[in-house]
């Protein structure tokens, strides 16, 4: 019988993972334009203001980085302790019930959306979602920065 459900669940996943959604246009126009019209120097010493300077350059309300243990690494408004252990507690119980799952966007008065990378928690609020190609970026250009520092 669980064999039976794991395939019928296989078989499931495949057929309704159908995304017939088209790309928002309209934002990545914003970003292009945004990106021409200003420059971003974000050759800094130092991560408190590197991720100042990327909340500006993406148009995002805030970024934070967590650990997996939710200990805070950095945060663009001083966020506190709190809110890394709860990203940390929501990204592991997601986890644990889609193990495949790789972002996760949750929608209150603004958007708070969660991305793993490289053994840390990249937890970024905004007021128009993020596509995960713009979550990658932000999360590269922060973990380019520990790399460099090491």
């Amino acid at each position: 019988m669980g064999s039976v459900r794991k395939l019928l669940r296989g078989f499931a996943g495949v057929v309704l993972d159908f995304d017939d959604t088209s790309y928002p246009q309209e934002q990545f126009d914003v970003i292009s334009s945004h990106s021409k019209r200003f420059t971003f120097n974000t050759e800094v010493k130092e991560l408190n203001s590197l991720v100042k300077i990327l909340t500006k350059k993406h148009l995002v309300d805030s970024i934070a980085v967590v650990e997996k243990d939710g200990s805070v690494v950095v945060s663009s408004n001083g966020t506190s302790f709190s809110e890394g252990i709860k990203a940390s507690a929501l990204l592991n119980y997601i986890s644990s019930e889609m193990p495949r799952s790789s972002t996760v966007m949750i929608k209150d008065d603004a958007w708070y959306m969660l991305y793993p990378f490289k053994g840390k928690i990249y937890i970024v609020k905004a007021h128009n979602n993020l596509t995960t190609i713009e979550m990658r970026a932000i999360a590269r250009e922060i973990d380019n920065f520990f790399s460099q520092s090491c």
